[in-house]
């Protein structure tokens, strides 16, 4: 069995001192190294949380700024479209008035120069009745 003499007793100190060696030079820098490796990833993970979320945050900015862009363009081509129509009224309103007045002013015209021949066909006929009488009637009119 298990004597118990000195040797057993320097064995069991010298298997402690070993273990507080061990300890002090090896296990608790080592523990200390990853406790630090812990915290640094740790920390290297909230970064990255806190950039993720403001990456995302930015992202609803982007799309948020890009519908109001696509919200104020859709409605200033809705505007030109509708003053572009407006214009297109006007000026087909001005082209039927233009064409009236011309059509006035042309019916104006043709009256005007329709009494003018009236006049010179009444003059001419007058003028050329008289020698036709005459051949007909074989004497001269007064």
């Amino acid at each position: 069995m298990l004597e118990l003499n000195r040797t057993f007793f320097y064995q069991l100190i010298n298997f402690w001192l070993i273990i507080a060696v061990l300890y002090f030079l090896l296990f608790k820098p080592l523990l200390q190294r990853l406790r630090a490796r812990r915290a640094e990833i740790d920390g290297k993970l909230q970064e990255a949380e806190r950039r993720d979320q403001s990456v995302h945050a930015a992202a609803r900015e982007y799309q948020q700024t890009l519908q109001a862009a696509r919200r104020d363009g859709s409605e200033l081509l809705s505007g030109a479209l509708r003053d572009a129509t407006e214009m297109q009224r006007q000026r087909l309103e001005q082209a039927r008035e233009q064409a009236a007045a011309q059509l006035t002013q042309a019916r104006a015209s043709i009256a005007t120069e329709k009494e003018i021949v009236q006049q010179q066909l009444g003059a001419e006929a007058q003028r050329l009745s008289v020698p036709i009488a005459e051949k007909f009637l074989g004497r001269r009119l007064a």
